[in-house]
């Protein structure tokens, strides 16, 4: 297909169409980045360890980290460098190119507006010379006497003829001008602009197909050693012990201190006012008794124990239960692949059936990996239901301790804790309203990740955009999916 022959008059669509490349080509390569990064950062964890444990893995890792590091080099190389060079050379000739089409439109433009104007021009004249002939004729049969009168209205009327024939051959020059003109623009100039624009695009689109395919390309031949390295991981591996690992972790982290007491009563009437404040205060024996109070310096935590404990259960919850549907997905993917198996073996016509064992598993895989990460959250969900069991246990108890205390004399007024003691815990962004959107453009899926919508569709907003261009919505009919930021406006 040629875009100067079959898309002579889409300019608009394909400014548009360009621009859509090279804002991918951008991504793409910011999305290159960030993989070497990772992959160099993967090395480099993979080379240091502090757990005398692994330190038989030493010599796997190192053999390991290496071939991570080549495939980051080469990516750093023969992509990252690459899809650079392509991003900056095709804005420029996507900036030049367009200008040029932009101004040869400009000048076709200009040469229908002078042509417009000489037919104006001719018409007036054509008019007025029209106008001054009936004249003429009407002053030739009122004044038949008056000679003087008659060669005055016959000099009008010659002039305003020779004005027409003047008009007449401008607009006739004009009007050859315009259509050589036309004639050059859309069978020369403009179609040629178009095929340069048309190389451009075919260019960026060959490297973008060359920078996917090289990492795919360089880790498939480091391979087998990345194998041999894992196998070797897996031999080492089988020295670990649960057990010791647990016992290790309690001689770690075990304070040996034992639970506060009860918070005796001072009776301020039998001590002196020197204004000195206790040093066993009550904000102290406070902090002992809320472990889970936390500190604003604190990052973010994968087990959510940075957030209080009904907030942790909950965003607990919220991701086992995500990752029990995504498990679901992954068994039905894999009883299709089965199924499929079946029928293959039963009529080897329809297809081998060693075909699908790669595809088997890599779900298999896939589940393992998923129901793996279930099995860490159901812990931490198990051990932060543990903390607020021993936190009402721990509440209950000072209840009881200060119901054992003597009361307070009648003269003392007691001090009862509000709950603005403790609001530096964060607020959690799933406590506020709940956001909607408006899709502005249609949008068909194109992956699993991904929903369509439609235009004037209502949607729930489930997760903003984190900098990527896709947001997390759900439809009314049920399901969630990535839709690209810029197709929905938030309400």
């Amino acid at each position: 297909m040629d875009w100067g022959a079959e898309l002579w008059d889409q300019l608009d669509n394909l400014e548009r169409h360009t621009q859509w490349k090279i804002d991918f080509l951008e991504r793409f390569n910011k999305f290159s980045k960030e993989r070497i990064e990772v992959e160099e950062n993967y090395a480099k964890h993979m080379r240091f360890t502090i757990c005398e444990a692994f330190q038989r893995l030493l010599s796997e890792l190192g053999d390991y980290a290496g071939q991570r590091e080549v495939l980051a080099e080469g990516q750093k190389e023969n992509v990252l460098q690459t899809l650079t060079q392509c991003v900056a050379e095709s804005r420029q000739q996507r900036r030049k190119l367009l200008q040029e089409g932009r101004k040869l439109q400009n000048q076709l433009d200009n040469s229908a507006k002078q042509l417009d104007m000489a037919k104006r021009r001719y018409e007036r004249d054509h008019r007025e010379s029209e106008k001054v002939q009936l004249h003429t004729e009407k002053v030739e049969q009122e004044s038949a006497g008056n000679k003087q009168d008659l060669d005055k209205v016959k000099q009008q009327s010659q002039q305003k003829q020779h004005l027409e024939e003047e008009s007449k051959r401008d607009y006739a020059s004009q009007l050859e001008l315009f259509n050589e003109a036309q004639r050059n623009h859309y069978f020369h100039t403009f179609p040629s602009t178009l095929q340069k624009l048309q190389q451009n695009e075919e260019q960026a689109t060959l490297v973008l197909q060359q920078c996917v395919m090289g990492p795919a390309t360089q880790e498939k031949a480091v391979m087998p050693i990345i194998d041999k390295c894992l196998d070797g991981i897996i031999g080492a591996a089988n020295i670990i012990s649960p057990a010791k690992d647990v016992d290790l972790a309690v001689k770690m982290y075990k304070s040996g201190f034992k639970p506060p007491e009860n918070v005796v009563f001072e009776n301020l009437s039998c001590q002196t006012l020197n204004g000195a404040s206790s040093e066993n205060s009550i904000y102290r024996q406070r902090q002992k008794m809320w472990p889970w109070r936390k500190s604003k310096a604190t990052s973010p935590a994968e087990d959510f124990s940075h957030l209080p404990p009904e907030q942790c259960r909950r965003r607990l919850q919220e991701r086992i239960d995500e990752l029990q549907k995504n498990i679901s997905k992954e068994v039905e993917q894999k009883k299709g692949l089965m199924k499929m198996k079946d029928v293959y073996i039963k009529n080897s016509k329809l297809g081998n059936p060693s075909s699908l064992e790669p595809q088997l598993v890599e779900v298999a895989g896939r589940i393992s990996r998923l129901e793996d990460e279930l099995k860490k959250y159901q812990m931490w969900m198990s051990s932060a239901e543990n903390k607020i069991q021993n936190r009402h246990s721990d509440g209950d108890l000072l209840q009881s301790s200060f119901i054992n205390q003597p009361s307070a004399p009648s003269h003392i007024v007691q001090r009862h804790f509000s709950v603005d003691e403790f609001d530096d815990f964060d607020d959690d962004d799933d406590d506020k309203d709940i956001l909607w959107c408006h899709v502005l453009y249609d949008f068909k899926a194109q992956g699993t990740d991904t929903v369509s919508v439609n235009k004037g569709d209502k949607l729930r907003v489930v997760e903003r955009d984190r900098g990527d261009g896709w947001t997390r919505v759900q439809l009314r009919v049920g399901g969630e999916g990535y839709v690209p930021t810029t197709y929905i406006k938030t309400i």
